[in-house]
């Protein structure tokens, strides 16, 4: 599963985490692969998370609403 994860990351422009606290090291892990590639990274969590530092752009609302909203945008 990792794998896939970090395949998608690879060709990605951008990484959107949504409702993770981001205590998995899996997690970090995908974070500081988009880093160093210096992509964007959004992050959607209530609360504060272990990359917020690291992020482009940090909502501290629900995933539900946010991302729905965003979907409706598109």
């Amino acid at each position: 599963m990792f794998a896939a994860a970090r395949a998608l990351v690879v060709g990605a422009e951008a990484l959107l985490i949504a409702g993770s606290s981001l205590v998995v090291n899996s997690g970090i892990r995908l974070l500081d692969q988009a880093t160093r590639r210096r992509m964007p990274v959004v992050i959607v969590n209530r609360g504060e998370t272990r990359g917020d530092r690291r992020a482009s752009l940090k909502i501290d609302a629900g995933t539900s609403e946010v991302l729905s909203s965003l979907a409706a945008r598109l």
